[in-house]
């Protein structure tokens, strides 16, 4: 009894990670792009059939880190440090300054913050000796992207500077 209660609960947790994935997809990406050319249902049959993909890329991920040394967590959060940093980045630029970084710059930010972080990461490996941990990546993303945005501002910003508003 006490071997079921416990897959009920993964699979209860499971389960509400997958419908929130496959929620946001439909909501956030299909839904813009798509716009008036499904109807409900189809939405739902698009929802139900990501649920299942999603699932599917679970389970290749779960498989693809099976043999990792040390914890799974730890390598998971290594990985994810190196795109935190930029999406932090960013947000903090729309949350902390009224022009928010122009909106072509703020991916090439990330992407230039993600691209920093993977050399680090290389040349570390490479050296075998660890310079700056994993932590701190997200702190020098942050730093990358919130400092490039922050030195261009947005169009609608720059025409009410140059109209004296």
């Amino acid at each position: 009894l006490l071997i079921a209660a416990v897959f009920a609960a993964a699979m209860s947790s499971l389960s509400s990670a997958i419908g929130a994935m496959s929620s946001t997809a439909v909501t956030d990406l299909c839904r813009p792009l798509f716009k008036a050319r499904l109807t409900e249902a189809g939405y739902l049959r698009l929802a139900r059939m990501l649920t299942g993909v999603f699932a599917v890329v679970l389970v290749v991920v779960a498989l693809a880190f099976r043999n990792t040394e040390g914890s799974l967590l730890w390598a998971v959060f290594k990985w994810v440090g190196l795109l935190f940093g930029g999406m932090l980045g960013v947000f903090l630029l729309g949350v902390l300054t009224k022009h928010r970084g122009r909106d072509a710059i703020n991916p090439v930010g990330m992407l230039s913050s993600v691209a920093i972080l993977v050399a680090i990461m290389l040349i570390q490996e490479h050296l075998g000796r660890t310079y700056i941990a994993w932590p701190w990546w997200i702190v020098i993303g942050t730093a990358w992207t919130f400092g490039l945005g922050a030195c261009f501002k947005t169009r609608a910003h720059e025409s009410k500077m140059t109209k004296g508003e």
